[in-house]
């Protein structure tokens, strides 16, 4: 893993490049097996009495491919942030589908492994993590290699399609139980369409838990 350390007798670029590429080491940590930092943009700043602050950049996503990060920092009592112009090249480990996965597949560990590969073209997209998987199944099919995405996979429903469930039907203070089964898939508060297999009646009801519905 690069580490940089700050030198002061430095130009500007320089120190701003050396802070910017600490600030990466630290949020890398631990997270990556190996990563390298490539700078397309480093604003000129003429003067050497320049203060570095901090740098800021933007950790609710995917740390790699291109991206700006903003160096704050200080000139004859002034301060401002410059915008930095960087790309990241990672090598992660990462979960690819071990065999072909069908839709609507509940994800398991003997249909995922794990491979350590460059992953800085996929830029910001959501790698999943084994805690994801774990309560995962396929949206789409997923070819054996495929690396599992957020786009790939979505939380396994609480109820789904043609699965008895129980329904609430309440009208006003008066509250029925019945016997039901869905008519499609859903997570807890997502309304559906559901069968009361004893009238024969379809009907829409909101997923309350895994296995109830309640129809108002």
């Amino acid at each position: 893993m690069l580490s940089v350390v700050i030198t002061f007798g430095s130009t500007v670029q320089e120190r701003i490049a050396a802070a910017v590429q600490n600030h990466y080491a630290g949020l890398l940590d631990g997270k990556v097996v190996s990563w390298e930092l490539q700078f397309r943009r480093v604003p000129e700043l003429k003067s050497e009495e320049v203060k570095i602050l901090s740098v800021r950049s933007d950790d609710n996503v995917a740390l790699r491919g291109a991206r700006v990060c903003w160096v704050a920092v200080e000139e004859k009592s002034k301060r401002r942030e410059i915008p930095v112009t960087i790309t990241l090249k990672t090598v992660e480990r990462i979960p690819v589908a071990a065999i072909d996965i069908q839709p609507r597949t509940p994800l398991s560990l003997d249909l995922v492994e794990w491979r350590e590969m460059p992953t800085g073209h996929l830029g910001q997209a959501h790698i999943l993590s084994a805690d994801e998987l774990a309560i995962g199944w396929a949206k789409v099919r997923i070819p054996a290699g495929t690396i599992l995405t957020s786009r790939k996979i979505v939380p396994q429903p609480a109820v789904t399609l043609g699965q008895n469930v129980d329904l609430v039907i309440r009208v006003g203070r008066i509250e029925a139980k019945a016997a039901g089964k869905a008519l499609e898939d859903g997570r807890v508060g997502e309304n559906i369409r559901v069968l009361n297999t004893a009238s024969g009646f379809r009907l829409r009801g909101k997923i309350a838990s895994n296995g109830e519905v309640i129809v108002e």
